[in-house]
């Protein structure tokens, strides 16, 4: 689990202040998946990313990213 500080730039302070923060989600989820995928996180890992489950608190401005690793074999 990896928890982010601080993710939020102005435009999107900006949103959530307007109310959409539901439709931020909504854009935010595709992209951050883009990113982990740019960044490839297999290399840094000791195994191959399964699944990637991403969540936000606006308000708090931080987020989660649970990363679901493939099982090893012995």
């Amino acid at each position: 689990m990896i928890k982010r500080t601080g993710i939020l730039v102005e435009i999107e302070k900006q949103l959530i202040k307007n109310g959409a923060a539901d439709e931020l989600k909504l854009a935010k989820r595709p992209l951050e998946y883009r990113i982990t995928k740019f960044f490839n996180l297999d290399h840094f890992l000791p195994s191959p990313v399964e699944e990637i489950f991403v969540d936000w608190d606006f308000h708090q401005e931080y987020s989660y990213m649970v990363l679901i690793l493939k099982r090893s074999t012995p």
